[in-house]
């Protein structure tokens, strides 16, 4: 695989995890006041998210930095 493809699937990986995050976002909104476990179900999601979007963005720049 070539380092440009990588590098698009790791932004396409970027993308997904950030709709994640915004939909986990959604759901501890709605979910604050009638159901606990279902908040802390999507906070981990959005944490998750987080830590993973971090990861992918490293990686595609690091990928990217050893192409030029």
């Amino acid at each position: 695989m070539k380092k440009t493809t990588t590098a698009r699937l790791h932004r396409t990986f970027e993308i997904v995890w950030l709709a994640v995050m915004a939909i986990s976002t959604i759901e501890m909104y709605a979910s604050w006041g009638t159901s606990w476990t279902r908040f802390l179900a999507f906070a981990a999601f959005f944490v998750l998210g987080v830590f993973r979007y971090i990861y992918s963005r490293k990686m595609r720049m690091r990928i990217q930095n050893e192409s030029r």
